[in-house]
Formats: C-alpha cells, structure tokens, sequence
C-alpha cells in the first residue's frame, strides 16, 4: 500500500482547497491502493479534522513558524516579535523549536 503525506501550509485558504482539490483527482490517477496523511496547524489542522473525522488517526497537527497576519499580507513586525514571545495564538518561535 502507498503511503502519501500531504503537508498544508496553514497560512490562508489556498494550500489547503489545492490540496483537497488533489484528494478528489488522485483516485482516478492511482491503481493501487494508497493511505493518506495530512500535517498541518491551526485552522487547517481543525479544517481537516472536521472533514475527515473517520482518519483523524492520520492527521498530525505540527509546529512550524508561519508568517502572522498584517493589513495587507504578513506583518514583519509581528512575526519579528514572534520570535521571542507569543503573538496571538502563535507561540513563540523559540518555543516551537525547543519542543
């Protein structure tokens, strides 16, 4: 059996509608079985545990450092900040790494 990981970038909505765009096509296209495994966090991760709650068992929810959100696209300040200490739900990128 095939073992596919699809990692979802959390930032905005479009990795995750391409990715799940890719779920609906990847049958025709595959002949043998296959297992999938998502990765991702935030509103992703709870986005794909509410569409898939029979294979929660292969979604992992991971810490990675994400841009934060300004105005008008990612904010450097914040995510500057972020290194250091939490921003909103983000904690900070030290943390991340350190655990």
């Amino acid at each position: 059996m095939k073992k596919i990981g699809e990692f979802i970038y959390p930032w905005g909505n479009g990795h995750y509608s391409r990715m799940m765009k890719l779920d609906e096509v990847l049958p025709k296209y595959l002949t043998e079985e296959y297992e999938m495994f998502y990765f991702s966090k935030g509103d992703v991760y709870k986005k794909l545990l509410k569409k898939f709650p029979d294979r929660k068992k292969n979604i992992y929810e991971i810490l990675m450092p994400t841009p934060i959100d300004g105005k008008s696209g990612p904010s450097v300040s914040l995510s500057v900040l972020n290194m250091f200490f939490p921003v909103g739900a983000n904690q900070s990128l030290v943390n991340q790494v350190k655990n």
